[in-house]
């Protein structure tokens, strides 16, 4: 689960990074955010390196998702490197390979757990990628955010980029787990489940959309310090909800 949650912070970063504006913003940004990959593959492959599998799972499942985990950290240091030697068009093609690879282990980490949940693949998928770009939205959104302070004359367009990716990725994730918990109702159980469940759906879901308004409306006056104080409470709502979302996970069988 923790591997899983670690490839998935990758993927929505790396999406997310992917398809914003890179002309206007400094390279030092993308530079820290690949470090922040390279950590975060780091992560995935130490707890990834021996897999509770399915009995039903192919070995090379697990192989794979293993090999990828060391791919994207090395991409992660790559990449870095050429951002500080402000290769941007290599940087950004890095950032894309980095995309399609952790789209393809989130898919194959989805398996690898696939004894813990009652939906079919494709739903936990569609769960965990909508969880992927809220986390990336956000947690991107704040660390540029950040790079204002050092380079206050930067376009505030890239900030706007992300924080309309936070919230249809809000939106998007709010319909995913709507629907599922339509579906689970029934099988939901004991005060504790209510009480993560409500917890999730405040911070995980409701955090990020008032986020989300919250920033668009101060950057209307160009407070970038006051939006990035706002995107800290967002990643704190989107992580805490995603874990909580994780746990509800491992319990209930359904990507809630």
């Amino acid at each position: 689960m923790l591997a899983q949650f670690a490839v998935r912070l990758i993927c929505g970063m790396s999406l997310v990074l992917a398809a914003m504006p890179h002309a206007t913003v400094a390279s030092g940004f993308f530079r820290v955010q690949m470090l922040i990959v390279m950590g975060l593959g780091v992560l995935a492959t130490l707890v990834g390196q021996t897999p509770q599998a399915p009995a039903a799972v192919a070995p090379w499942i697990g192989q794979v998702h293993f090999a990828l985990c060391i791919a994207l950290t090395g991409l992660g240091f790559l990449a870095s490197v050429f951002w500080t030697l402000e290769r941007r068009r290599v940087g950004v093609a890095l950032l894309r390979v980095i995309a399609v690879l952790s789209l393809i282990a989130l898919s194959l980490g989805i398996q690898l757990i696939s004894g813990t949940w009652r939906l079919h693949w494709s739903c936990v998928f569609l769960s965990d990628l909508s969880s992927a770009l809220t986390l990336g939205g956000a947690m991107c959104g704040m660390l540029l955010g950040h790079s204002y302070l050092t380079s206050p004359t930067m376009a505030i367009s890239p900030l706007l980029r992300l924080n309309e990716f936070l919230g249809w990725s809000g939106v998007l994730r709010g319909l995913i787990s709507g629907a599922v918990l339509v579906v689970a109702w029934p099988y939901l159980h004991g005060d504790s489940t209510w009480i993560w469940l409500t917890l999730r759906w405040i911070a995980g879901i409701g955090g990020p959309l008032l986020v989300w308004q919250m920033v668009q409306r101060i950057l209307v006056f160009k407070n970038t310090q006051a939006a990035t104080g706002v995107l800290f409470v967002g990643v704190i709502f989107t992580l805490l909800g995603e874990l909580t979302g994780t746990l509800l996970l491992a319990v209930t069988g359904f990507p809630l």
